[in-house]
């Protein structure tokens, strides 16, 4: 496989973990036992069925089996920019069906918008006050923010033991955090260099877009059970 098709694979995968732990909900060699999908209303967009299938059917284990996957020898893959966004709509779709994910993104969601406050009130402060170039004022009001947020998610969110691994996770938090920042940070710069936008709402929107990113590495990394 070329890099474009092991990153797509890859983050289809990751994604995917919302919602269940199959470790390859992306293929299409599967079988089920007919009552599985039985009066189930089946209707993915794109060709991926089986993640819907997990997400909506009526089972109670499911086993995987290992097998030796080869290149295609026969054909082209239908995999393309039509396939990513019908797989993104669907993950929007399932939604409904995982409410203890709707509920961890709201209260992720809260968290995130106290973190906000701290972070925009660090950030006025250190760059109207003290007279911080912005960036940096982003850099250090981020940190604050996070620390914060790591705490609150853990206890409250994911509702782990506060001592539970706090080091790793705090390490795991930080690094999920830190590609959140570095996209936060692009859109920030967009939007107050080249949009001409004012660098509070500038950061709003940016850190708008961070929050997902940060809730999807976290729930499937920091906080997986």
């Amino acid at each position: 496989w070329n890099l474009k098709r092991k990153l797509m694979s890859k983050t289809a995968t990751l994604l995917s973990r919302i919602y269940t732990k199959v470790r390859d909900p992306m293929t299409g060699f599967f079988m089920i036992k007919s009552k599985v999908i039985k009066n189930v209303d089946l209707d993915p967009k794109g060709f991926k069925i089986l993640l819907e299938i997990i997400i909506k059917g009526k089972y109670k284990n499911i086993k995987e089996i290992p097998i030796t996957f080869i290149n295609r020898i026969e054909g082209k893959s239908k995999a393309g920019t039509k396939e990513i966004f019908y797989y993104l709509q669907n993950l929007a779709r399932y939604l409904p069906y995982k409410k203890n994910v709707i509920k961890e993104f709201v209260k992720f969601g809260i968290v995130g918008g106290i973190g906000t406050l701290i972070n925009i009130t660090i950030l006025y402060l250190l760059t109207e006050k003290v007279g911080v170039y912005y960036m940096i004022s982003a850099i250090i009001s981020f940190i604050f923010a996070m620390s914060n947020n790591f705490i609150l998610n853990k206890i409250w969110t994911f509702k782990e033991n506060v001592k539970l691994g706090i080091g790793k996770k705090y390490l795991q938090f930080g690094l999920v955090s830190i590609s959140a920042l570095l996209v936060n940070l692009l859109f920030l710069y967009i939007f107050t260099e080249i949009l001409g936008i004012y660098y509070i709402i500038s950061q709003i929107l940016a850190i708008g877009i961070a929050l997902i990113i940060n809730f999807i590495g976290n729930k499937i990394w920091t906080f997986s059970k």
